[in-house]
C-alpha cells in the first residue's frame, strides 16, 4: 500500500461515525432516489482512505463499476468505493479506519462530466442510505 499523500489533510481531522474517504471535498453528485451514493471528484487521482475499520469483503472489478473495494465495517455498515485508478488491498485484508486503499480514477462506465472521481456508497443490512448521514465534517 502506498502511503498517503503528503499534501492531503490527514483522515483523522474528520470526525463522525466515517472518515471521509479521500482529501477531495468536491461532490460532483449527491444522494438521490437515483444514485444511491456520493459521487467526489478530483482530476489529481488522491488516495483513497478507507471510511471504517473492517474487513476487505471484495476488491477488484465489478462491471459497470470498474475498480472497486467493499469493506464490512465493525460496525456492520458496508462502504463502497468504485472507479478507482488502482486497488492495494485484496479479499480477506483487515484495514483500519484511515487507511490508503486505492487511487481516484474512472475505471468501469463513467458518465457525463464526472471525470475522475470516487462513487462511495454505505449500505446498512444491505440497504443504501446515505452517506452524508454518516460522514460528519469537522
Amino acid at each position: 500500500k502506498p502511503d498517503m499523500d503528503p499534501g492531503a489533510p490527514p483522515p483523522s481531522q474528520v470526525a463522525g461515525k466515517l472518515l471521509w474517504p479521500t482529501s477531495a471535498r468536491n461532490i460532483s453528485q449527491g444522494y438521490s432516489i437515483t444514485h444511491r451514493g456520493l459521487d467526489i471528484a478530483n482530476g489529481s487521482q488522491p488516495p483513497i482512505f478507507a471510511a471504517h475499520s473492517g474487513t476487505v469483503e471484495f476488491a477488484g472489478k465489478s462491471g459497470d463499476w470498474g475498480n472497486t473495494i467493499l469493506i464490512r465495517g465493525d460496525d456492520g455498515l458496508v462502504t463502497r468505493y468504485s472507479h478507482n485508478a488502482e486497488n492495494y488491498v485484496k479479499a480477506g485484508e483487515r484495514v483500519e479506519a484511515g487507511d490508503t486503499i486505492a487511487k481516484v480514477g474512472n475505471t468501469g462506465r463513467v458518465r457525463g462530466t464526472t471525470g475522475l472521481h470516487l462513487d462511495f456508497r454505505v449500505y446498512k443490512n444491505g440497504i443504501a442510505v446515505n452517506p452524508v448521514r454518516k460522514l460528519m465534517a469537522d
